[in-house]
């Protein structure tokens, strides 16, 4: 049974013949992105105040950052990757 692309969505991102993918083109977002170092973690505590590390975090997300990955470095540093869209100026 073939699929129908009218029918199946994965379908509907090739081509008739079903060699290609289809291109679609329109707008796409078009990323910003920056590496920061976190502050050592603290010990968990049961204050309900935040961290130096999650007040960094807090702090770049006012400023339209999303963390998107997070990776330990060889000196024990937290390393984030951030994104957000990137603004014509």
């Amino acid at each position: 049974m073939i699929a129908h692309p009218a029918t199946d969505p994965v379908q509907a991102l090739f081509s008739e013949d079903g060699a290609f993918p289809i291109r679609h083109h329109g707008s796409m977002t078009v990323w910003e992105y920056r590496v920061v170092s976190l502050p050592r973690f603290a010990e968990p505590t049961t204050s309900s105040d935040p961290s130096a590390a999650v007040e960094a975090l807090n702090e770049q997300g006012a400023g339209g950052w999303e963390a998107v990955g997070m990776t330990v470095l060889p000196n024990g540093n937290i390393a984030v990757l951030l994104k957000k869209p990137k603004t014509d100026s």
